[in-house]
């Protein structure tokens, strides 16, 4: 159930930026300005299934990757900035950190790394580019689980 829920949120991480596209018919400078849009109900329903996946990951290596992201989820970032950015950098910094740490795949968590200062230049891209990442180690993730269960 939770290898299917994970995949899930996967999927639903790799296409959240072009769905919140899509519906908005605009590229904000931030995937957090979506949060004010008529994608604002996308954003926010997808963002909490993305970080309850997260959570309840069943190793628990995740969690506090799960609680970041809800944290930069629901502390906007016009209202409650300063929350809502350190939640989102310790988010990306924290699960980069974590993927590196997996000797399978650390290779993304290092490509992580790598790409993030691309945000520096354009946020929006460089958060796209981090989040693909994270979505191709947890479907990679999810594969060798069901590889080794099989």
């Amino acid at each position: 159930m939770i290898k299917k829920f994970t995949t899930i949120a996967a999927i639903l991480g790799g296409f959240f930026p072009l769905v919140l596209v899509l519906i908005t018919g605009e590229v904000y400078d931030s995937i957090s300005g979506y949060y004010y849009s008529s994608a604002s109900l996308f954003y926010t329903i997808a963002l909490t299934i993305i970080s309850m996946s997260f959570i309840m990951e069943p190793s628990g290596k995740f969690r506090l990757s799960g609680v970041l992201l809800l944290g930069s989820t629901y502390a906007d970032y016009i209202n409650h900035y300063e929350v809502h950015a350190t939640c989102a950098i310790l988010f990306f910094i924290y699960t980069a950190i974590r993927i590196c740490k997996d000797k399978r795949f650390k290779t993304i968590g290092y490509a992580m790394f790598c790409v993030a200062p691309v945000a520096i230049f354009n946020k929006f891209i460089g958060e796209v580019l981090l989040l693909e990442l994270i979505v191709l180690y947890n479907l990679l993730y999810v594969n060798l689980v069901k590889k080794k269960l099989n």
